[in-house]
């Protein structure tokens, strides 16, 4: 996936997103709510590599993605915006 506001934006409540490659998007992966694996993704290019807006997470898991290039001077990998 390429540009964008999102790469990949997720309101689901189960599943898996792995294995994407997403570069040149303001957000690589947006997980907005618990339950998602997100794991073995490539983001590069973003202002956030993953952003978690989920107020907690119980079920989700969020490991071995490769965040690249974030936004010189005010990107960030991984933003956890919850309590876990």
């Amino acid at each position: 996936m390429s540009g964008g506001r999102y790469g990949i934006f997720i309101e689901a409540t189960a599943g898996s997103v792995t294995g994407n490659t997403v570069f040149g998007s303001s957000y690589g992966i947006e997980l907005g709510v618990d339950g998602v694996t997100v794991t073995s993704n490539d983001v590069y290019g973003t202002g956030t590599g993953i952003d978690v807006q989920a107020p907690s997470l119980q079920a989700s898991v969020v490991e071995n993605n490769i965040i690249k290039t974030a936004s010189a001077g005010n990107g960030t990998g991984i933003d956890p915006d919850c309590t876990v």
